[in-house]
C-alpha cells in the first residue's frame, strides 16, 4: 500500500480505472471503516483496453516533453497485479 491517503492521488486511481473497464467492482479504501465505489478518472479516456490520461490543457501540445501523453495498458496492469 502507498502513503497517499486518497486513491486519485497515488497509482491506485491507475488501477482502479483499469479494473474498472475490465468491468470489474473496484471499492476505493479511505479507511478501516470507509470505503466507496471506484469512479473513472474525469479525462480518462477510454478505447477497449486501453486507458489514456491526456495532458493539462495549459501544457504545449506541440512539445512532447512538457506535453506527453500517459497511458495505461490493461494487460499490463494486470501484469502488474500479478506481479505484486
Amino acid at each position: 500500500m502507498c502513503a497517499e491517503a486518497v486513491p486519485w492521488r497515488c497509482h491506485r486511481s491507475l488501477v482502479g480505472d483499469a479494473l474498472l473497464v475490465r468491468h470489474v467492482v473496484v471499492e476505493d479504501i479511505m479507511s478501516t471503516r470507509n470505503c466507496s465505489p471506484h469512479k473513472l478518472t474525469k479525462f480518462a479516456q477510454v478505447n477497449d483496453e486501453q486507458i489514456l490520461y491526456p495532458p493539462p490543457v495549459t501544457a504545449v501540445a506541440d512539445d512532447p516533453v512538457s506535453a506527453p501523453m500517459a497511458t495505461l495498458d490493461i494487460l499490463a496492469a494486470e501484469s502488474a497485479l500479478l506481479v505484486s
